[in-house]
């Protein structure tokens, strides 16, 4: 057994080591600073847990103190119904934070010899977000956890304390993996799973009508109008929606395999790495240039007898559905950010059905050809419009590879970036001529690999938090600023953005830039914080975490008359700024 679990052990070190490497992801395996000694008992194992190891410069912390209740045993809610005391906290020796009170989650209902009561069974953690005084010290939790413990099988009520201690170095921010632990907890667990379901379906369809994606579905049913019966709609719209929603099913696996390593991440990590980006911008700049018929991409060699899907248009419409969703997600809808934050946070198998549900949702349209293929016959045939259509849409592909390749230039230096121009023209060539040779596949996996070489070899170290220019009247976004403005009597607007989020940049131009709204950010009473998640941003993870929000774009309003945050709709309009700033 101890073999099994040392196996396992390294395992997940090895795991975590690989996605390290890819995603630049900071990562010890061994996290002293972020969980107490268990104090153990007959009734319940009890600790405090951070959710990160080193705190930064962060202005609070968050905690949970986790209870692993034995057998039948149970404890108490804040409101506990008719009988039962919450846990209390009795501190002796804390430093350097404000102690406040940890949040209860949703609790079960019990009842015993017509006594109702509120608690908490089998395992439960209390969230705890504490001040943090001054954020060059450590911070040290140092007490005692008092909790009232039934067994109604025994009759047996105990009151039982627990002796806590942790201690977490002021160092540079690093997140622990008890972070999604915690925020699971701050969820409403009493949330009906199948209203989820139907949100993440929604938030799917919605993927749909993503800029970089328009082109690819557009060309796609152009195909399908094309197909000469109904079966070969059917088929093909089967394949096209397996490819999408195969696609969210490796994200799921993706993120589950990292959450079990304790690796936590914010929707729109793929846009915050290098390499995807780089990958995305190439591929979707070769398709556009296809598109306008400077090349034509025939059988290279053999290759396709290999792919066991059939036939060559089955092929396409996989890879076709694949591609579609890899580019749909630079940013995401409000639905589909409601859909990712439990996606993130649930079990694994409930977070593996919200992917596989938000991929249905895509393929929704698709599926609804293949049940009835007649609808297809509304798209009109194919005629010269056809050709200029073809041509548009090979014109905003190459518009989207260009938009990622600006977005992904400040990773690399000028040397860099002149070389992977070259290497683009350069396959842009090969693919012109008309030799079909095995030679003419080498020589183009040659230089894409020659190019992800460069990529990986020749990072600059310039940071892409300054990608994203933040000029008055904005300032860069501080979270440990914010309570001092709130002090001092202003109003406080935030705006998380990233230089790949397009909804982001459509507030940017329809709202942010209109001069009702410039007037209204410049006053004197007025804040406006704007944070760049371009880059892999902990402390806005952190941030955007404390609200339950996995993905951007986040606009929240902080006022110094009212402790309730104002939290804005994701697409902006003019009007939702103005009227909720004094």
């Amino acid at each position: 057994m101890g073999l099994v679990i040392k196996k396992i052990k390294i395992f997940k070190l090895l795991i975590v080591l690989l996605f390290s490497s890819i995603f630049n992801l900071s990562y010890s395996y061994q996290q002293p600073n972020s969980t107490s000694i268990w104090s153990k008992s007959k009734y319940a194992n009890v600790r405090i847990i951070s959710s990160v190891e080193n705190y930064g410069n962060e202005a609070d912390i968050l905690l949970g103190l986790e209870f692993k209740l034995k057998d039948n045993w149970k404890i108490y809610s804040k409101d506990s119904g008719d009988a039962g005391l919450p846990p209390l906290w009795i501190d002796k020796a804390s430093k350097n934070l404000i102690i406040s009170e940890w949040n209860y989650p949703t609790p079960v209902d019990f009842e015993y010899n017509d006594i109702k009561t509120k608690g908490y069974e089998d395992k439960v953690i209390f969230p705890w977000r504490m001040d943090i005084i001054d954020n060059t010290k450590p911070v040290k939790i140092d007490g005692i956890v008092e909790y009232y413990a039934c067994n109604n099988k025994i009759n047996l009520c105990v009151v039982q304390q627990a002796k806590l201690n942790l201690e977490i170095p002021a160092n540079d921010l690093k997140l622990s993996n008890n972070l999604d632990k915690i925020l699971l907890y701050q969820q409403d667990s009493n949330t009906n799973i199948f209203i989820i379901m139907l949100i993440a379906i929604i938030s799917g369809l919605i993927l749909n009508i993503m800029p970089c994606v328009l082109p690819i579905i557009s060309i796609k049913l152009m195909v399908f109008r094309n197909t000469k019966n109904d079966t070969d709609v059917k088929i093909n719209s089967i394949f096209f929606s397996l490819g999408i929603i195969t696609v969210f099913f490796i994200i799921a696996l993706f993120l589950i395999t990292l959450r079990f390593v304790g690796v936590g991440l914010g929707w729109g990590f793929q846009f915050q790495n290098p390499m995807f980006l780089l990958f995305m911008s190439f591929l979707l700049l070769i398709m556009g240039v296809n598109m306008l018929d400077v090349f034509e991409i025939s059988n290279l060699g053999r290759i396709s007898k290999y792919i066991p899907v059939g036939k060559k248009e089955i092929t396409k419409s996989f890879f076709s559905g694949v591609v579609a969703t890899l580019i749909a997600t630079p940013c995401s809808a409000p639905l589909l950010s409601v859909s990712l934050g439990w996606a993130i946070l649930l079990e694994w198998y409930l977070g593996l059905l919200i992917f596989i549900f938000m991929g249905i949702g895509m393929a929704l349209p698709y599926l609804l050809f293949a049940i009835y293929p007649k609808i297809i016959s509304y798209i009109p045939r194919s005629g010269r419009w056809n050709f200029r259509f073809k041509q548009l849409m090979g014109v905003l592909l190459i518009i989207s590879g260009l938009f990622f390749a600006w977005v992904n230039k400040i990773n690399f230096d000028d040397i860099s970036n002149i070389i992977f121009v070259i290497i683009f023209f350069f396959i842009v060539l090969i693919l012109r001529s008309k030799n079909n040779s095995i030679l003419k596949i080498l020589v183009l996996l040659l230089a894409v690999i020659s190019m992800f070489a460069v990529a990986s070899k020749q990072k600059s170290k310039i940071q892409m938090s300054q990608a994203y220019q933040i000029s008055a009247p904005w300032v860069k976004f501080k979270k440990q600023d914010i309570k001092k403005h709130l002090s001092e009597g202003k109003t406080v607007i935030v705006d998380i953005t990233a230089n790949w989020c397009i909804s982001c940049k459509i507030n940017k131009i329809t709202t942010f830039k209109n001069p009702d709204v410039i007037k209204k950010l410049s006053q004197k009473n007025i804040v406006a914080m704007r944070g760049d998640w371009t880059d892999r941003n902990n402390s806005i993870l952190l941030y955007l975490n404390s609200y339950n929000r996995f993905s951007i774009p986040f606009i929240a309003v902080y006022s110094p008359q009212s402790s309730e945050v104002k939290i804005l709709p994701s697409i902006l309009k003019p009007n939702d700024i103005i009227k909720n700033l004094p």
